[in-house]
């Protein structure tokens, strides 16, 4: 999980502006991204190039996340592909030559992180594994601390896996991206794709038997959607930037679940961390995808600076890798529509 950003306005280019941002995964964008390159290696790939899209390669490794190796401003950098965060987010060590925009008011975390006053830069040139995207806006952070999931080991986190750029829905949206999360491709286009091309698209993936199920944007930019756990009817953030989908350990018994005894802890972007415990859901529905027997995480989300319950803004829990992984989900930033195969992941 990312930061979030606190207010809804977008920031502009000119004279610096204050922004505040949250962070489950969260962060935003203002200006317009610049797209090229690519060549189609499978079926999918041709298909959406046909459609004006590039295609780029993501890993998903130990920590379980989107990652995309490449370089920013000719560095080596490790991106990581984030839905749960609402604007995107650069580690202070890549951001020192990097042109300034402004000042945000801050950005927060789910388990109580919060840091105020940060610097806006543009990332002139990304280059995602051979696609080039240029003029992203994103907050400066230390994005290096020890982060993730911790159960008991002491070996820290190796460099392969460290993130040093966060992709936020911002990045997302203003590439009109869509995400293949069973092939681990991104997918880019340099324009926002008309209504004709977008209904081509979903009765494409309705024939390959996928189904749609809408998502909705909450006050802070965050795609949430609609499922059912064990009968009761809630909403979830969609994060692909979390190591697993979890819920809020202080619901538990509303949703007729008994947890683990803490199997370890896990992390938010400024490190803060809460005791992790695993669970077993009997049903878990997504439009007319169920999944039986899923094992999801159980964690306490915190308000910035509190114990208290942070579900103003995140809500109950989150959808993660590990089930858009075992769906293969295809989630599309411009229609904001997630399609899921029934009976994968059962």
């Amino acid at each position: 999980m990312a930061p979030i950003q606190d207010s809804a306005t977008r920031p502009a280019l000119k004279g610096p502006k204050a922004f505040a941002c949250f962070f489950p995964s969260l962060l935003m964008g203002f200006l317009s991204p610049a797209i090229s390159a690519a060549e189609p290696t499978n079926s999918m790939q041709s298909f959406m190039a046909q459609r004006g899209y590039q295609a780029i390669h993501m890993e998903r490794k130990t920590e379980n996340r989107f990652l995309i190796r490449g370089k920013l401003n000719d560095v080596r950098t490790v991106f990581a592909v984030d839905t749960g965060a609402n604007v995107s987010v650069v580690d202070f060590h890549r951001a020192r030559k990097l042109p300034e925009l402004g000042i945000d008011k801050g950005v927060r975390g789910p388990f109580g992180f919060h840091a105020e006053g940060l610097k806006i830069v543009a990332m002139t040139c990304m280059d995602l594994n051979g696609v080039v995207v240029s003029n992203q806006p994103a907050r400066v952070l230390n994005l290096h601390h020890e982060m993730g999931i911790a159960t008991g080991s002491n070996i820290p986190l190796t460099s392969p896996e460290t993130r040093d750029v966060v992709l936020g829905i911002d990045f997302l949206r203003d590439t009109h991206a869509l995400l293949d999360c069973g092939t681990l491709t991104l997918y880019l286009r340099g324009q926002q794709p008309g209504l004709e091309l977008q209904e081509n698209m979903e009765k494409s993936f309705e024939l390959s038997g996928y189904v749609s199920v809408q998502l909705r944007y909450s006050r802070h930019r965050l795609p949430c959607l609609p499922v059912v756990i064990n009968g009761i009817e809630t909403e979830l953030l969609l994060d692909t930037g979390g190591s697993y989908s979890v819920l809020e350990s202080g619901k538990a018994d509303d949703f007729h679940i008994s947890m683990s005894n803490p199997i370890g802890k896990m992390g938010d972007v400024g490190a803060r961390q809460t005791a992790l415990y695993f669970a077993t859901v009997s049903s878990l529905k997504i439009g007319k995808c169920e999944l039986r027997n899923f094992p999801i995480g159980m964690v306490h989300f915190k308000s910035a600076g509190s114990d208290k319950p942070a579900d103003q803004w995140l809500g109950t829990g989150s959808i993660g890798p590990d089930l858009l992984g075992a769906t293969r989900a295809l989630i599309d930033c411009s229609s904001g529509k997630l399609y899921l195969r029934p009976g994968e992941g059962k």
